[in-house]
């Protein structure tokens, strides 16, 4: 009697080969467990570095703005040598982020061939170069972070260190000025609100990441002493923000989980409510200016209209190549390049070293095609940050940690109205901006970890 085929033993069944083809060889389990362990080092460094950077870009030290600081530069050449590895360990996902991330680079070397122009080129090529650093070491740790919460984690611990710093500072330091607001470690009260509102953006949508409750608790507190911190600042621009966006990210965060439709009604909606708002001021016979003095009181902005007023007609000398990046303002002299009396308040260097408005501070310094750049930049980080948003709906973690750090990017960019900060010389603020928007991008870049 003949066997059918189908009932005849087959070879894979053989015990030995069976074991053979199903479990791995020694050798690939040894080399999959030193490429997760090579990963989480790489990530643990990374982390780490992100923390540091953060310490060295807040914690405010010494040194002439025209001379920079010594201690900064060596940092930020020791974090570039570091970060060099991380790019170099992940070349083909870095390639990806560098094409990925052209506005920002693009952006960032028309800053440093504005210096062919500049009045102060040394000085333009010098604080060109420090955002190029910034932008690599960005690229480092963006390859190097597998999550969102990567990110969110070394940002939160230095914050807190920073800000509990504050805390103590203004218990110890007076102001330098009563009537302006408490200071903390900072020369000014503007620099300690920026540093509240980051505290409550960060922890504020941190209560909502998955983590021990004394942890929760405890970003509870933060929350309440940065509101009372930033209050005794007496910052408005940052007060301000700070109550509009811990209203309108949870919001955004919501409808961009939703179907398109929700964020067209929710669209529509304001379009009416703004419509009518516009209907009762005509009814009631209110003018603008009116309702700007309601509203903001002061309407010079702390007599920041006056330096705008003196700033714009600069412009115009170079519309579209601006005066060099970072070779305008604190460049040793004692008068500002201003054509106005020297007696004017603005024009003394010492005192007045930016335009108080990122925005006329970007088209002063690289024309108005640098500000095109870096209006591209900011919208194309926020974009890509809610398109981050809206994929990870089954991941709160890293929802949340991308709500942080769209809050941040938009408390800057807004903040960018009054105070200079986004893409300006030696500015911490404009330094953890280059990075948000490249981690923006990494996070556009594809959700799987990189290998």
């Amino acid at each position: 009697m003949r066997t059918s085929p189908k009932f005849i033993p087959s070879r894979n069944l053989e015990p030995t080969r069976f074991f053979r083809e199903t479990v791995p060889p020694a050798h690939a389990v040894r080399a999959g467990y030193r490429l997760i362990t090579q990963r989480n080092i790489i990530r643990s460094a990374a982390r780490f570095l992100l923390f540091l950077l953060v310490l060295v870009f807040f914690i405010p030290t010494s040194g002439s703005a025209e001379d920079g600081n010594a201690f900064i530069r060596s940092a930020l050449l020791a974090c570039l040598a570091i970060s060099m590895l991380g790019i170099i360990q992940h070349i083909g996902t870095s390639v990806k982020l560098f094409l990925r991330t052209w506005p920002v680079w693009v952006l960032l070397l028309w800053f440093l061939l504005t210096s062919h122009w500049a009045s102060y080129p040394d000085i333009s090529i010098r604080r060109s170069i420090a955002y190029i650093t910034i932008y690599l070491i960005a690229v480092s740790l963006a390859v190097s972070f597998e999550h969102p919460v990567d990110f969110q984690r070394p940002l939160y611990l230095a914050l807190v260190l920073i800000f509990l710093a504050n805390i103590v500072a203004a218990q110890i330091i007076p102001p330098n000025n009563a009537k302006l607001g408490v200071n903390g470690l900072y020369a000014q009260k503007n620099g300690a609100g920026v540093i509240a509102l980051c505290v409550i953006m960060v922890m504020t949508f941190s209560i909502a990441l998955r983590r021990p409750l004394i942890t929760k608790l405890f970003s509870a507190c933060l929350v309440i002493l940065g509101w009372a911190f930033l209050i005794s600042t007496q910052a408005k621009t940052s007060y301000a923000i700070a109550v509009c966006l811990s209203f309108m990210i949870p919001v955004l965060s919501y409808l961009l989980l939703k179907p398109k439709a929700y964020m067209l009604f929710a669209a529509a909606v304001c379009a009416l409510l703004f419509g009518v708002m516009v209907l009762v001021f005509q009814l009631m016979n209110l003018t603008l200016e009116e309702l700007g003095k309601a509203i903001f009181v002061d309407l010079t902005f702390t007599n920041r209209t006056f330096i705008w007023n003196a700033v714009i007609p600069e412009i115009w000398h170079r519309p579209w190549t601006g005066a060099g990046f970072g070779s305008f303002w604190a460049t040793g002299r004692l008068l500002n390049p201003i054509n106005a009396r020297p007696d004017e308040f603005f024009m003394d260097a010492k005192l007045i070293n930016e335009a108080h408005n990122g925005y006329i501070d970007i088209a002063l310094q690289a024309g108005f095609i640098g500000l095109v750049l870096a209006l591209l930049v900011m919208a194309r980080a926020a974009w890509q940050l809610c398109r981050a948003i809206s994929i990870r709906s089954d991941d709160c973690d890293g929802r949340v940690s991308c709500m942080i750090m769209l809050a941040l990017g938009l408390a800057m960019v807004i903040a960018n109205l009054t105070e200079s900060l986004v893409f300006q010389y030696s500015n911490p603020v404009g330094y953890l901006f280059v990075l948000i928007v490249v981690q923006a991008e990494r996070w556009g870049l594809e959700r799987a970890p990189i290998i």
